[in-house]
């Protein structure tokens, strides 16, 4: 038994309506017709929580919002790229801002904090979690660094706000009580009230204080510049 000629046509036609519905579906598998956005638009959206998948292609984005609503915007060059990314994963209460983020584009890199790049396509995970913890290490060392600087800032600036409490002290009051000590030797030695050996005595007191406060002056200086040093700032003093 075979089928006649108008059986053959319908059958044949059939197949080609569902080929052609079979192929649509696989270029528009949402079912929707896609909407060409621009990039700023896109943000907007991402911002205000609507966008929930984002998948980066060669020249463009595919980005899918909560009504399964399907948006196409350009992308031409890496820049564009790395942004998006950026972007789709800023932390919103604990969780990146698009639910899911896939790069078809081929090998691609993003760049983070302190200049480690960072692969995020799904055929370089080893050398993503490499980049992982090369970044994590550069970020310990940078904190490392950064506690170093503080703790030579905080000893400096202790060892300057010692030299300048010796300095007052020599100021308003151990110099003014040397000169006095003297002064008043040297007039009771006239008034036969004290001896030479007292007034030399009070002399070498003198002496050595002002050689003291000399001394001070200059380790206050010196705190002075390591501060300077340490902060890397000029200070008024």
């Amino acid at each position: 038994m075979t089928l006649s000629s108008t059986a053959r046509q319908i059958i044949f036609w059939l197949l080609i309506v569902a080929g052609a519905l079979l192929l649509y579906k696989l270029v528009n598998p949402t079912g929707k017709n896609a909407t060409a956005i621009d990039l700023t638009t896109l943000y907007a959206k991402i911002d205000a929580g609507e966008v929930r998948h984002i998948t980066v292609k060669q020249n463009e984005t595919v980005a899918i919002d909560s009504r399964n609503q399907e948006y196409r915007a350009q992308l031409t060059n890496d820049q564009m790229k790395n942004e998006l990314f950026k972007k789709a994963n800023e932390q919103v209460n604990g969780k990146p801002r698009v639910d899911k983020f896939e790069d078809e584009s081929g090998t691609s890199s993003y760049i983070f904090g302190v200049g480690i790049e960072i692969p995020v396509s799904n055929r370089n995970q080893g050398e993503r979690a490499k980049a992982l913890i090369e970044k994590k290490k550069a970020q310990n060392q940078q904190q490392l660094l950064t506690n170093q600087v503080r703790s030579d800032v905080d000893k400096a600036l202790v060892a300057f706000e010692k030299q300048k409490h010796r300095v007052d002290l020599y100021r308003t009051g151990v110099i003014t009580k040397v000169n006095d000590i003297q002064n008043k030797t040297q007039i009771a030695l006239q008034a036969g009230e004290s001896s030479t050996l007292e007034l030399l005595d009070a002399i070498r007191t003198r002496r050595d204080t002002l050689a003291g406060f000399y001394q001070t002056l200059f380790d206050y200086q010196m705190s002075l510049l390591d501060l300077e040093l340490a902060t890397a700032t000029p200070l008024h003093h």
